[in-house]
């Protein structure tokens, strides 16, 4: 269990990003959690972090001068998008994403992959969201995986799937599982602390829980 910097909320590790300190006083993404050095944690959300970049937080943390900006918010989504989608491809190697046009219904769906219609002119509200109806796999309850035309297209390639099935298999689990933490990261904050409908101002001091 880990106390994240901006919320104070105690969660598992898997469910907040760990950063560290370079000695250029930049702020840096340990998402694989192998950096070495002081890390400090933040609830896995795109909104939790802008407040950590906003309100200094992670100078206080690291009690030193932390250079971090909006940037790094859109370093983290990058990174869990690019795990998503490396592991998106490597289910598709293994067979274990069958598109839609070709699936004969054999074996058990973890998840149904479809692309969204096409967002209006000027407006790309759907090209980076991954809109989610998240259900329980123990209870063979299959999720549903909205993803852009543009993530669609690096993970099938140039043919114009709309829709995949994503099977139960180690591939197939490991997409799901690299998805959702995606999804969490980019939904609104309210979304992921449960029963908090205000998340707290931290500007006043930190919790120590870092290593």
């Amino acid at each position: 269990m880990r106390t994240c910097i901006v919320t104070r909320a105690r969660q598992p590790e898997s469910r907040l990003v760990r950063f560290v300190r370079g000695v250029d006083g930049r702020v840096v993404a340990d998402l694989k959690r192998s950096l070495p050095g002081r890390g400090a944690w933040v609830l896995r959300s795109r909104d939790v972090l802008g407040r950590a970049i906003a309100q200094k937080a992670f100078s206080r943390a690291f009690r030193n001068e932390s250079k971090a900006d909006q940037g790094l918010a859109a370093e983290v989504e990058t990174g869990l998008e690019t795990v998503a989608l490396v592991a998106l491809r490597r289910a598709i190697e293994s067979g274990e994403v069958n598109i839609a046009a070709a699936y004969d219904g054999a074996g058990t769906v973890l998840a149904e992959i479809v692309r969204p219609e096409e967002p209006k002119k000027n407006d790309d509200s759907g090209v980076r969201i991954i809109s989610i109806l998240l259900g329980e796999v123990s209870n063979n309850i299959p999720a549903i995986i909205v993803l852009s035309r543009h993530e669609m297209g690096l993970a099938f390639g140039s043919s114009p799937v709309l829709k995949a099935f994503v099977l139960d298999g180690r591939f197939g689990r490991a997409f799901l599982k690299a998805a959702i933490l995606l999804q969490e990261y980019r939904s609104p904050a309210t979304n992921i602390v449960a029963k908090q409908t205000k998340l707290p101002d931290t500007r006043r001091g930190i919790p120590q829980d870092m290593d």
